[in-house]
C-alpha cells in the first residue's frame, strides 16, 4: 500500500501543524479560545492543576495517615511547589476526544492523545517545550 494511501478522511481538525498546533487549535492560545473548539476537541471531562492535586493528596492523607507521617506529607507538598515555581502554573484539561491539553500560565503548550490511532498502532503527542515541537510517539500494546 501506498505511504499516502488512506482509508480515511482528511480532516484539517486534526493535522498536525509542527510548531503551531494542532488544526485550529495553536499554542499559546488560552483555555477560552480553545474552548470555542469544544465541537471539534469534544467537551472538558475533568481538570487537574498543582490546587488540585495538593487537595487530593490532603485527602489521601486524612484516609491514609495512620500509615504515613506529617514530615511525609511536608516531603510531598514542597516537592510539588517545586514543581511548580520550574515550569509556572499548569493546567491539564481531559476531552471527550481522548484529548488531554496542557496549559502553562494559561497558555496551551501540549496536546497529548490518549486514544490509539488504529491504522498505525501509535498516538501522537506533542508539545512547544523550550519553544520547539517535540513529537513523541507512544505505542500501545
Amino acid at each position: 500500500m501506498d505511504a499516502m494511501t488512506t482509508n480515511k478522511q482528511y480532516d484539517s481538525n486534526w493535522a498536525l501543524l509542527p510548531g503551531i498546533g494542532l488544526g485550529k487549535a495553536v499554542f499559546d492560545m488560552t483555555r477560552l479560545e480553545v474552548n470555542a473548539l469544544k465541537d471539534v476537541l469534544g467537551e472538558i471531562t475533568g481538570e487537574n492543576n498543582l490546587l488540585i492535586q495538593k487537595e487530593q493528596l490532603l485527602a489521601t492523607y486524612d484516609m491514609l495517615k495512620d500509615f504515613f507521617t506529617e514530615e511525609d506529607l511536608k516531603t510531598v507538598m514542597e516537592a510539588l511547589d517545586e514543581t511548580g515555581a520550574q515550569r509556572g502554573f499548569i493546567e491539564m484539561e481531559y476531552r471527550t476526544t481522548g484529548q488531554t491539553l496542557e496549559y502553562e500560565d494559561g497558555k496551551l503548550t501540549e496536546f497529548l492523545s490518549n486514544k490509539q490511532d488504529q491504522s498505525k498502532d501509535i498516538t501522537p503527542s506533542f508539545s512547544t517545550e523550550f519553544s520547539t515541537l517535540s513529537l513523541r510517539f507512544f505505542i500501545f500494546f
